[in-house]
């Protein structure tokens, strides 16, 4: 059966429109494998125990934002690193993977920076600590 033609004017279902937009409007609208808007945030515990530091100078590292020199720094063992790096670059998630090469870092970072890596990974992507070699 086909539905009669309204006869009413718009502007008495203006406010109906209004109504309908404004509840499609505030429905959650994730599609099936979507990501929330915002992700969880992390409780006040768990904050309490991450070391802001190392967390911070990790994240830099990642996201390429530190200068690194062009030389190895003292305290640099390029093998080690070499080896570290790898196994965090093949636990990383791909897509994230593909976008970046830390063993390209390996002979330009110290100890301290290849720690503030790992610690920053294990938190990002929930990469063990105890399962990247030392």
């Amino acid at each position: 059966m086909i539905p009669p033609i309204p006869t009413e004017p718009m502007a008495a279902r203006t406010p109906l429109l209004a109504l309908a937009r404004r509840v499609a409007s505030t429905a959650p609208a994730h599609a099936s494998g979507s990501y929330p808007p915002n992700p969880p945030r992390l409780g006040g515990a768990a904050l309490a125990k991450i070391d802001a530091r190392a967390y911070t100078l990790g994240k830099t590292l990642f996201t390429d934002r530190l200068t690194l020199p062009a030389e190895s720094p003292p305290g640099c063992d390029p093998a080690a690193n070499l080896e570290i790096l790898r196994v965090i670059q093949d636990r990383l998630p791909e897509r994230v993977a593909s976008e970046i090469d830390l063993p390209s870092l390996a002979p330009r970072l110290d100890t301290e920076q290849v720690n503030a890596l790992i610690y920053y990974v294990g938190i990002r992507f929930r990469i063990a600590p105890d399962s990247v070699p030392r």
